[in-house]
């Protein structure tokens, strides 16, 4: 694209961002994209922080590095006589149908449904950009999005891991949008004390399950065929997932239903499922 003289441009995985440009401020841009591009190449070229390849310019006030998304090799064309368009769209550098045109050559499918009109304010990678403002928000959707998981996180009184890391993941993600934000975090329940019973579950694939509850055991025989049962296809899984849920069971016949407690099962797969 940018080798055809369209940009600026950028990529976030699956997300792309298309800039153009008033023809009037074509020279004014090139010039600077070539400084631009010489001082990438005095500071060494692409590095990288991440998963995000970044190009280091020149040195800025308090020692920070100028950082570019692209290597500024490219100098943007006119092509606003390439495809028909309005006397408006005839301002700028290109228009969406020129992207469609290259997009179609290079083989580069897109998904027309998610196409966005060119205008000042826009939403990339869940923000929503406004130029004439010089603002940057988060997106109304992903506000709905994740206010809805703050409000599941507090209806829930307990969390596993996976749950505070996709929660951060959202945090973090606003928190570029909202610095101040970064300053509140959300309660988190300290863990309940967990009564050991030394409860213990397990299964044999040849014929039995069992529990082991401190010094008092209980075991069952599996029926015969019980791989085939009804139809179904089971493994041993299934026989350590009763087991399991036999253990739980019963400790929770014999302590109160508040009460959080250990249970030791040696299936992880069926344990992780708990």
């Amino acid at each position: 694209m940018q080798h055809h003289g369209i940009g600026p441009l950028d990529k976030w995985v699956n997300d792309h961002i298309f800039i153009r440009i008033r023809k009037e401020y074509f020279t004014k841009y090139n010039t600077a994209c070539a400084q631009w591009h010489q001082e990438i190449l005095t500071n060494g070229n692409i590095k990288q922080t991440g998963g995000r390849p970044w190009f280091p310019g020149k040195l800025m006030q308090a020692g920070l590095t100028k950082e570019f998304n692209e290597s500024c090799t490219y100098q943007i064309k006119d092509l606003s006589d390439s495809s028909p368009c309005t006397e408006h769209y005839a301002l700028f550098s290109y228009n969406l149908a020129d992207i469609d045109t290259f997009s179609e050559y290079l083989g580069i499918p897109w998904e027309q449904s998610k196409d966005q009109p060119f205008a000042s304010s826009t939403v990339y990678i869940g923000f929503l950009w406004d130029l004439n403002q010089k603002d940057v928000s988060l997106a109304l959707a992903k506000v709905t999005k994740y206010l809805e998981a703050i409000q599941e996180w507090q209806r829930q009184t307990t969390h596993v891991l996976s749950d505070v890391k996709q929660l951060y993941g959202k945090l973090f993600h606003a928190s570029a949008a909202l610095p101040r934000g970064c300053k509140v975090s959300l309660p988190i329940s300290t863990p309940p004390s967990l009564t050991d019973l030394q409860a213990f579950s397990d299964a044999s694939s040849g014929m039995d399950i069992g529990i082991v509850i401190g010094s008092k055991w209980r075991a069952w025989h599996l029926c015969p065929g019980w791989q085939h049962k009804h139809g179904s296809s089971r493994d041993i899984g299934w026989a350590e997932a009763i087991s399991f849920e036999l253990l739980v069971c019963t400790v929770n016949a014999i302590l109160n239903n508040n009460t959080s407690f250990i249970a030791f099962g040696n299936n992880t797969s069926v344990v992780k499922g708990w």
